[in-house]
């Protein structure tokens, strides 16, 4: 069972650095994404020690195919495992013996008995054509389940964060080239400790917090490469911004202002920090702009500072394509 408050608040930081993230995306070209793919697929077999040659290109090649991964397939899952292992004995086989999961000569964990496994993946197969939660907190609960289960007697981590890959990158293409898989080795002592008392209290919550604080971090330092002051008004990242399917200013040529009161009707809980993330300005910008705006009497604060909300006198006509939550 979740310990529900600090899972939700990692739940919710992640949400809103991903959609920051989301706003200021700017698609990468086929070249940068292979290299990305294959600096991918070497960490998280360095993770699992397998980091051979042929298993690189191999997984590089998976990577590559992520948008077509039919992710609760579970003939899909063995052909992966199959491409993976390639002609070794197991390749594409459940265990078949009961397993212990070894780190430095130390258990980290007893796995589900064998004549169990393929049976309880079956099951996460399932939430995954039928999920349950929300999408960001569904796929690390596939990860934690993956590692539970070990269904495999050989790269079943492997697998394990390329599913949780292709859900991520399902929910939101942002999150394909995140090097989660390069944080995730950085912290693997912690992943470990984190993972062998989560199974041993028979709750994943601490897990599933954990890895909701890797992904915010990864996010944070993706955005922090990209810094508020690259993307001015008019600059190619803004314009990419609102230019996207589905944003209609009316104009390419839009104001900041009336960006400002767009978003703000749409997303009236919005704090200023936050609206400026997604513009591309300064928040002492937009606070600027603020109060401007209400002292021309086109917006009206209800509430109080943390917990109000924006009331928009003037109707819009136009729509933005937002990040949701």
């Amino acid at each position: 069972m979740l310990a529900v408050i600090p899972v939700l608040e990692k739940l919710a930081s992640a949400c809103e650095n991903i959609g920051f993230l989301q706003a200021r995306f700017v698609p990468q070209d086929a070249a940068e994404m292979a290299r990305q793919y294959q600096q991918q697929a070497q960490a998280s077999l360095t993770f699992d020690g397998l980091d051979q040659d042929h298993h690189v290109q191999a997984l590089t090649d998976l990577y590559q195919q992520l948008d077509a991964l039919q992710l609760d397939s579970e003939a899909e899952l063995k052909r992966c495992h199959s491409a993976l292992l390639g002609d070794a004995p197991q390749a594409g086989h459940y265990r078949s013996t009961g397993m212990g999961f070894y780190r430095d000569n130390r258990l980290v964990h007893m796995t589900a008995p064998a004549n169990q496994a393929a049976k309880l993946l079956r099951q996460v197969l399932q939430s995954v054509a039928e999920p349950q939660h929300h999408p960001l907190l569904h796929a690390v609960n596939v990860l934690y389940d993956f590692e539970f289960i070990q269904p495999f007697g050989k790269a079943n981590g492997v697998l394990a964060r390329l599913w949780f890959k292709g859900l991520l990158s399902a929910w939101r293409p942002t999150l394909t080239g995140l090097p989660l898989e390069q944080r995730l080795l950085e912290v693997q002592g912690d992943y470990y400790a984190t993972l062998r008392q989560a199974i041993a209290d028979n709750d994943n919550s601490a897990f599933i917090a954990f890895v909701l604080n890797e992904i915010s971090y990864c996010v944070e330092t993706r955005l922090n490469e990209t810094p508020y002051s690259d993307a001015q008004p008019g600059s190619e990242k803004s314009t990419a911004i609102f230019s996207q399917p589905g944003v209609q200013m009316g104009s390419d040529k839009a104001s900041t202002r009336d960006k400002l009161l767009v978003l703000l009707e749409q997303q009236p809980q919005w704090s200023a920090a936050r609206a400026a993330a997604v513009l591309g300005i300064s928040s002492r910008a937009v606070e600027k702009h603020l109060s401007r705006l209400k002292r021309d009497g086109l917006l009206v604060r209800e509430g109080s500072a943390r917990a109000g909300r924006w009331v928009v006198t003037r109707r819009t006509t136009q729509q933005l394509s937002l990040p949701e939550y």
